[in-house]
């Protein structure tokens, strides 16, 4: 066993080990800076935006479902309570097994409300591609089918889109649910991985994923 004396005493070992041991406290530094970068730069010293006065571009609101019975018509119901003047909403419903179909079907009574019915489940990637092509918006909002959305959420958003450099908007989830321990820890996660690191990924300006 003399080799693994050797290699646990060689340079190498003791750089990856010292790597793979600092990698996570340097980079939670690092998103605490910039997260607390973001906060007095930005939720500090910026006052309230006027309301927005611009032409308010059309939006394609783009909710893929499988099994979903149980939440997609709050879903639907949120999605067409939203503050805005010109949106559709595109359901589909990605091959599921359960009454996910018979939810949607009343809300298609709402003009704005548009039903796409695949029969082989395909995965969320595949749903969302398919619906791109149906989709008449300039812009595009996707929204999970267990979600409600915030009343002003697309008049929060779509004005971030007047900026050139802007390609996309990430929201701001909140857990509804925190009775169940899992539940909390998925609010802690939400807001660490979501209320902290997009924020500090705002302020380096390389957002890595838009939720």
């Amino acid at each position: 066993m003399s080799w693994i004396v050797a290699i646990e005493n060689s340079l190498p070992y003791w750089l990856l080990v010292s790597f793979f041991g600092l990698y996570p406290v340097v980079t939670s530094i690092f998103w605490i800076i910039g997260g607390m970068f973001y906060h007095f730069r930005r939720d500090k010293r910026i006052p309230p935006k006027a309301e927005y006065t611009g032409d308010f571009p059309f939006v394609s609101i783009l909710i893929p479902a499988y099994c979903e019975e149980e939440t997609i018509a709050l879903a639907l119901e949120g999605a067409l309570c939203l503050d805005y003047p010109d949106f559709e909403v595109i359901a589909i419903n990605d091959g599921s097994v359960d009454g996910t179909v018979q939810r949607v079907l009343p809300f298609l009574a709402d003009p704005r409300v548009r039903l796409l019915d695949k029969h082989i489940n395909e995965g969320k990637a595949m749903a969302l591609n398919d619906a791109l092509i149906c989709a008449k918006g300039d812009l595009v909002l996707v929204m999970d089918a267990d979600s409600i959305p915030d009343r002003m959420l697309l008049r929060r958003m779509v004005p971030h889109f007047a900026w050139p450099n802007v390609g996309a908007v990430a929201g701001n989830p909140r857990v509804r649910n925190r009775r169940s321990l899992l539940a909390k820890l998925q609010a802690v996660e939400f807001t660490s991985v979501i209320g902290l690191l997009r924020r500090a990924q705002r302020i380096w300006g390389r957002v890595m994923c838009v939720s």
